[in-house]
């Protein structure tokens, strides 16, 4: 079962629960979390207030603390007076089972709610009873007219008839003429259709030369890797937006073959990543470079210019001493 109890202001002060450690020898916090599990208990439990079925083993298990703490503030509590023949004292004055007032003179919730509705219905009516006032004060000059033109008859008791129909409604409601259709005229060319404004048409152009750039590129980078793997290459949205930002990079005239080039390149941190693409764009300017120079640079090539260009520091240096010494 589920329940609800109301905890008041003022309980965690309250200087009963004080008492109550004093007496069981406990602190104050296990002491106001039993009360809180009692009181759950109490409201949950099919007779409201009711927690003579309430086991301290259950609260001590729930809580972490020993079943004897429980049983000795269960009991501080009795004789305090806050459990009384197996109940929470004043449970039904304190814990009412429906959310009325408990104070003196306060109306239940159903009471104030019917009142409430009762002011808003003739609030309501008050409202529409102007407006339907202010509506008639408008239609009353209408109807007046109106009721001229039916007793203005001719003498055999027929209604007199205007040359001009479109004339007997006067006013804002009168009905605008019907428009006729002009006949068609031979030869008559259809307007041509409105051009792009340039912007548009330009951006249209631009995301178009874009579009044709990534497929080329594609196309290059899966060819040249099936040959190199013998398998196509996955592709999906991260590849694509790849594709997209090495094409950006490098260049739509050139991306194609540095493409290419990238799945010819010997170095080994390429060849365990099987060649990914986002390498490709990570690395897109200097693949372009060695593309264009071709001369591929290996982690072997670096370390061999780094330990040349180490060599050729030591031997400037032994020749500037010896100028120095000379």
């Amino acid at each position: 079962m589920t329940g609800w109890f109301r905890w008041w202001n003022g309980s965690f002060s309250d200087a009963k629960f004080g008492l109550v450690a004093m007496r069981a020898k406990r602190s104050v916090p296990d002491v106001l979390a039993v009360w809180i599990a009692l009181l759950e208990h109490a409201a949950q439990c099919n007779e409201r207030g009711c927690v003579t079925d309430c086991r301290a083993e259950e609260i001590a298990w729930h809580l972490r603390i020993e079943g004897e703490a429980v049983s000795e503030i269960i009991a501080a509590m009795t004789d305090r007076g806050m459990i009384v023949g197996g109940r929470i004292e004043a449970w039904e004055r304190r814990q009412p089972s429906r959310e009325d007032a408990v104070g003196k003179g306060s109306k239940p919730v159903a009471e104030r709610v019917a009142a409430h509705r009762e002011r808003k219905k003739q609030e309501q009516g008050s409202a529409c009873n102007a407006d339907v006032t202010q509506c008639n004060a408008d239609v009353t000059p209408q109807n007046r007219t109106e009721q001229n033109r039916t007793e203005h008859k001719n003498p055999s008791g027929a209604p007199a008839e205007s040359a001009d129909k479109s004339q007997q409604i006067s006013g804002p409601a009168a009905p605008m003429p019907a428009e006729v259709d002009s006949p068609a005229i031979d030869g008559e060319l259809l307007p041509a259709p409105k051009p792009k404004p340039p912007a548009k048409q330009q951006r249209d152009e631009s995301t178009s030369a874009e579009q044709e750039a990534c497929r080329a590129t594609w196309a290059a980078y899966a060819d040249a890797y099936e040959q190199r793997y013998g398998v196509a290459p996955i592709r999906n949205a991260k590849v694509n937006a790849a594709i997209k930002g090495f094409t950006r990079r490098v260049g739509a005239d050139e991306s194609p073959g540095v493409a290419r080039y990238y799945l010819q390149h010997q170095d080994a941190f390429y060849a365990r990543k099987c060649h990914d693409v986002g390498l490709m764009q990570q690395d897109a300017e200097k693949l372009r470079t060695e593309w264009a120079t071709q001369r591929q640079v290996t982690g072997v090539a670096a370390r061999q210019q780094e330990r040349a260009g180490t060599m050729l520091s030591a031997v400037d240096r032994i020749l500037a001493k010896r100028e120095a010494a000379a």
